[in-house]
Parts: structure tokens; C-alpha cells; sequence
């Protein structure tokens, strides 16, 4: 069984009309509500946002202000911003309404390459002074993340990890980050909502994905499963990763996603999915798509 405790809920959808199979757009603040009271009765204690998500942070932030569940908050720092670390930090903590994060991440390697040295006081200036636990980075491909290693207050690195983006991908820089003591959070679990397209709808720019989507959809009705259930259940099993990050527009939706941790499926699912290895890993980032 899966503690929900490692599920981190992503908010992108609060802010956002996000995802490629996305047919609802953003929940109301009441289903906001009822999304974030549901997520801390069953026992999730984080939540993942950024400036960059349209109204998020405004949107948990006017939750928080009406005697909202606290949770531990992620969010991160605009790749496009141009204001310090510090600035860009006290204006997420005032459209949130609380004090401080559990972590702020650059949102890019590209700008914690760029901005990293005139940032690093800052970075010990907040971290000791309790307005943030850690620094993290937003990382897309293996040499990102193999890179982000180096950087010595990096604490968290968010990357993408799903069916497809798998272990065989991915593994051997997880081990080197928890060696080095770096938290490991993965996104895209649901590859932004691409497992449950149809594949006649699948754009001919992902058109080589379609092989290996179909492989995933004779997995699940092998072992009498479903989409939701075997993708969850893959990453959150990994134990070289401390936190999944799935994003929700629907009570519905995340009551489903907790319902899948609670399935026990065979280990053979396990090595059939690390069978499958793409080719061209680029089509797994949703930044390449052109749809």
C-alpha cells in the first residue's frame, strides 16, 4: 500500500486551463475547496504551485485566508522574472498569505544556470531565516538533472517520470541524488494527461508515442486494470522517489487517484513497463509537442 503522504497535489489546474485532455479548465474556488479539504483528510500535506500558474497562488492563498487546511508549499520562481530571489519569493509567500515555504524552486535549469551565482546569498539569506526550507530546480532531460547535482544548495529536484519516462530512463541519477542527499520529486505521472487519449486523437507530431501508448493499454487489460491506477502505481512504488506530483480539476478526479494507490498489482507489471524505452526522448516533454 502507498502512503498518500508521498503524493504532492499540483495546483497548475487551479490557476490555468492546463493539460492536453483537460476538457473541464479550471475548478471554481469551491471546488478549489473541496478539492484541498478532501486532499488533507486523506492525509496529503503538500502542495506544489508557482508564480507562473496564472492565479494559483491566489487562489490558496484566499483558501489559506478562510481557515483553510495548512499544508507544506511548494512553489517556484518565474523563469522570466527579472526580480532577486528575494523579492520574487516575498511576492509568492504575499499572494499565498503564509509565512514561508517548504520549498522554492527555480522553474527552469536554464535560470538557475543563468541567475545561480548572484542568487546564492540570497539563497542562504532566506533559507536561515526560516522563509523557505529548501532550494530547489525544475528539470526537464538527464542532463539537467545530472547537472543540477553540482549545484551545492540544491535540495529538491523536480523531474518528469511516468510510464514512459521511466526507470530505465531515469534511475541512475536518482540513486546519485539520494547518495548526495537531494529529494527527488517527480511530475508528469499522467504525462499531462496523454495516457487517457484516445489514440486516434493523438497528434501526428507524437504520432512514434502511439506504439508504445497502445503497449500500456493491452498492460492494463492484462492485469484487469485501468490508465489512472497502473500509472500512479508505477512511479509511487518507485522508492528512489520522494514525492509524486499529480495535478487535479476534480474532487472526482482525485478521489480516483487515491483510490489507485490503494491497488496491489504483480511485480511482473513492474519489468514489463521498464520494457518500453522511446527512442527519441525529447516527444516525452510537452514543451516539443506541437499540437
Amino acid at each position: 500500500m502507498i502512503p498518500e503522504s508521498k503524493i504532492v497535489l499540483g495546483t497548475v489546474q487551479f490557476g490555468l486551463d492546463y493539460g492536453v485532455n483537460n476538457r473541464i479548465g479550471k475548478p471554481t474556488e469551491h471546488d478549489v475547496k473541496s478539492i484541498l479539504d478532501f486532499a488533507h483528510e486523506q492525509g496529503i500535506t503538500t502542495i506544489d504551485t508557482a508564480t507562473a500558474y496564472g492565479d494559483s497562488e491566489i487562489v490558496l492563498g484566499n483558501y489559506f485566508k478562510k481557515d483553510g487546511y495548512s499544508f507544506e508549499v511548494i512553489s517556484k520562481l518565474d523563469s522570466t522574472s527579472s526580480s532577486t530571489l528575494t523579492d520574487s519569493l516575498q511576492t509568492s509567500l504575499d499572494r499565498l498569505q503564509i509565512k514561508n515555504l517548504y520549498a522554492y524552486l527555480y522553474h527552469s535549469f536554464e535560470s538557475m544556470e543563468r541567475r545561480y551565482g548572484e542568487d546564492q546569498s540570497e539563497i542562504n539569506e532566506v533559507v536561515s531565516g526560516g522563509f523557505v526550507q529548501k532550494i530547489g530546480v525544475s528539470v526537464y532531460t538527464n542532463e539537467e538533472l545530472e547537472k543540477s547535482l553540482n549545484y551545492s544548495e540544491i535540495k529538491i529536484i523536480q523531474v518528469p517520470f511516468n510510464l514512459l519516462d521511466n526507470h530505465i530512463q531515469r534511475g541512475k541519477y536518482f540513486k546519485r541524488a539520494h547518495e548526495l542527499g537531494i529529494e527527488i520529486h517527480t511530475r508528469s505521472a499522467f504525462l499531462q494527461g496523454l495516457f487517457f487519449k484516445p489514440i486516434e486523437e493523438i497528434p501526428e507530431s507524437l504520432s512514434a508515442l502511439k506504439p508504445a501508448l497502445k503497449h500500456i493499454r493491452e498492460i492494463t487489460k492484462r492485469y484487469n486494470t485501468n490508465l489512472e491506477t497502473i500509472a500512479l502505481w508505477y512511479v509511487c512504488k518507485q522508492e528512489l522517489i520522494d514525492k509524486v506530483l499529480i495535478g487535479v480539476d476534480s474532487l472526482t478526479q482525485l478521489q480516483k487517484n487515491i483510490r489507485s494507490l490503494h491497488v496491489i498489482l504483480p511485480n511482473d507489471v513492474m519489468l514489463e513497463i521498464e520494457g518500453i524505452i522511446i527512442d527519441n526522448p525529447a516527444l516525452l516533454y510537452p514543451s516539443n509537442w506541437k499540437l
